[in-house]
């Protein structure tokens, strides 16, 4: 008889897989202005695989207060049920609000408290707003206000739950880069989340996954949903001699952490890390690993602990104080380069340094500059996992 093989799962949005997470804890010390927490997720014995430099993704739900909230001021016990034009089928109050985005407001909602909120109309002059010629003014408001900041007691709105319901978007899921290698955590998945706090109209407010993850989520309990998403070309070189440089500052370190993992078990030494953080008394996540790498020979690191200092250092100053070398390991060694992190800030201000190192050392105008850097993409040697 033939031995069946094992084929892998393939899990997505809507099949995912449920995991537990075994293991929670700060990464940032006593003093820091961050929680930055390291997660070990627990895979158990499912055929679920991933590689470095992959993301997974995440199927959060409210923070239950806001849940609890968002039904009372809704006069909702949560059992009540409701047709969904876009499901096409009832869904309860309940797991709507678990999973409804409540944070992100548009237009059509605005639209739906101008004609059953009275309340709204007075306070935030919605009208006003909703007028063609505002949009700068619309933008604004959406951006710096929730629903629950809409749900007034006793309001009208109450009467219209459904339809206003049927108005709000899904939770989309949230994808982490994967901080660990299969090639030492087969059964394991380790992520590195910030849990994002922040205050708006006098109270705190939640970045809805992160809390999730890092506050919420009870430990070994096999119920969080997720499912991979593999990465096309934020990959390893084939070639375990092919030279590295990778650039992420806080939780940019991520992807990182499971490429060097890989590179030890393949004696690959030609690593290079640039890591930034507010302080590096506080905030340098996995300190100990890189020291360890590095007093093994297998990476060198750079770091910019921005407010260590009166001026302030970011990643993209270091690598220009490395420009010789920088260039030397791009141009003549052939290495490959990683950007992974902020995308609006630091990703753009590191290719800008890249093309003034270019500029400099290689006597290139900026657009020949620039043209190097795109031919570097195309050779797959430029990869960016940004976000």
């Amino acid at each position: 008889m033939l031995e069946k093989k094992n084929t892998p799962i393939t899990h997505s949005l809507n099949q995912p897989f449920y995991c537990s997470i075994k293991k929670r804890f700060l990464l940032n010390k006593k003093g820091s202005v961050k929680k930055t927490f390291h997660l070990d997720l627990d895979l158990g014995e499912k055929d679920f695989h991933y590689e470095e430099g992959d993301s997974l993704g995440i199927l959060s739900h409210n923070p239950p207060t806001l849940v609890a909230k968002t039904l009372n001021r809704l006069q909702l016990k949560g059992h009540e049920t409701f047709f969904s034009e876009k499901k096409q089928n009832l869904i309860s109050s309940l797991s709507w609000v678990m999973r409804a985005n409540l944070q992100k407001l548009n237009r059509k909602i605005l639209t739906f408290f101008e004609t059953n909120c009275p309340k709204c109309l007075e306070e935030f002059d919605l009208r006003e707003l909703l007028k063609e010629e505002n949009k700068d003014k619309l933008k604004a408001f959406t951006e710096t206000h929730h629903l629950i900041d809409l749900l007034f007691k006793n309001s009208n709105a109450a009467q219209a739950w459904a339809e206003l319901f049927n108005l709000l978007s899904p939770l989309l899921p949230r994808f982490y880069s994967i901080a660990s290698s299969p090639a030492l955590y087969p059964k394991n998945i380790h992520l590195t989340v910030n849990k994002l706090e922040f205050s708006l109209h006098d109270t705190i407010r939640y970045g809805v996954c992160s809390h999730y993850l890092c506050k919420v989520a009870l430990l070994n309990d096999p119920s969080i949903p997720v499912y991979l998403q593999a990465a096309k070309r934020f990959k390893l070189p084939q070639t375990p001699e092919t030279p590295i440089i990778m650039i992420g500052p806080g939780t940019g370190i991520a992807p990182f952490r499971a490429f060097m993992q890989k590179r030890m078990t393949q004696e690959a030494k030609n690593n290079w890390l640039f890591f930034g953080e507010c302080n590096e008394a506080f905030d340098f996540y996995y300190k100990e690993e890189w020291e360890e790498y590095q007093e093994k020979g297998y990476l060198q690191m750079n770091c910019a602990f921005s407010r260590d200092q009166e001026e302030k250092i970011y990643v993209q100053d270091k690598i220009y104080a490395q420009k010789d070398a920088i260039f030397e390991w791009i141009d003549q060694k052939k290495a490959h380069l990683y950007i992974c992190g902020d995308a609006q800030k630091m990703a753009k201000a590191v290719e800008q340094t890249l093309e003034k190192i270019l500029q400099e050392k290689a006597s290139l105008s900026p657009q020949e500059a620039r043209n190097y850097l795109k031919e570097l993409r195309k050779d797959r040697r430029l990869e960016k996992d940004v976000y």
